[in-house]
């Protein structure tokens, strides 16, 4: 039950990520001029998350991370 729901929790958190990615970046291709006030925080969100897409996605291939 536990396991269910962790995984669970992790494919929902995983398709956030992407979600949070790509309405980043469309941000930033359709409306450049109103997102230079955003720019930094959207650089800061986008490497945390695909950090953490990166971190799910070896998990999924095996990989340990301390």
């Amino acid at each position: 039950m536990a396991t269910a729901t962790l995984n669970s929790l992790k494919n929902s958190l995983y398709v956030f990520s992407i979600i949070l990615i790509v309405g980043a970046l469309a941000l930033l291709i359709l409306h450049p001029e109103t997102s230079t006030s955003f720019a930094p925080a959207l650089l800061i969100l986008m490497s945390l998350t695909s950090t953490f897409c990166a971190h799910l996605i070896g998990r999924k291939l095996g990989y340990e991370f301390s």
